[in-house]
């Protein structure tokens, strides 16, 4: 498995990944920020993208 991350300025985008055979692409408003490189010899089975967790608040 492979994680990864953009970064909080990031938050609230839509994010574009683009796999190619060993990197990732990752597009923010048209522009590239970042360029990852694909670790895992396994195929891309399934995706999962999350919004940003709020630490929780004690009581």
């Amino acid at each position: 498995m492979q994680r990864i991350q953009v970064g909080m300025i990031h938050a609230r985008k839509i994010v574009t990944v683009t796999a190619d055979d060993d990197t990732f692409q990752l597009d923010v408003d048209g522009q590239t920020v970042a360029t990852v490189p694909h670790t895992s010899g396994r195929g891309i089975h399934r995706y999962k993208a999350y919004p940003t967790q709020q630490p929780r608040r004690p009581r």
